[in-house]
């Protein structure tokens, strides 16, 4: 929910003349970090099962939870990383220093 009001609010800057800076990277850190710490949890409540493949007459949810979680990571590293993300902000927002 959280991440939902952060992107309406995002989208009302913009609605209202206002260019939206660092409010776009927080918007989009806390979803993409709240959809990880959610396949995280998947990943434990499945235990071994989880982490079957889509394919596997085990797998649960036919190897969706293994699938996402899978691909969530490396999309996590190509869409600049949650660290990169943070120093946007700090930057940008808070007008820290860099270092």
């Amino acid at each position: 929910k959280a991440s939902q009001l952060l992107t309406y609010w995002v989208a009302s800057l913009d609605v209202h003349g206002s260019q939206p800076r660092h409010e776009a990277t927080l918007a989009a850190l806390v979803k993409r970090e709240t959809v990880r710490h959610i396949q995280i949890a998947h990943m434990d409540l499945m235990g071994p099962y989880g982490q079957l493949s889509p394919g596997s007459p085990l797998a649960p949810f036919d190897g969706a939870v293994e699938h996402s979680y899978r691909y969530d990571f490396v999309f996590s590293f190509a869409a600049s990383g949650f660290d990169i993300s943070r120093s946007v902000i700090a930057r940008r927002g808070l007008q820290l220093p860099r270092g």
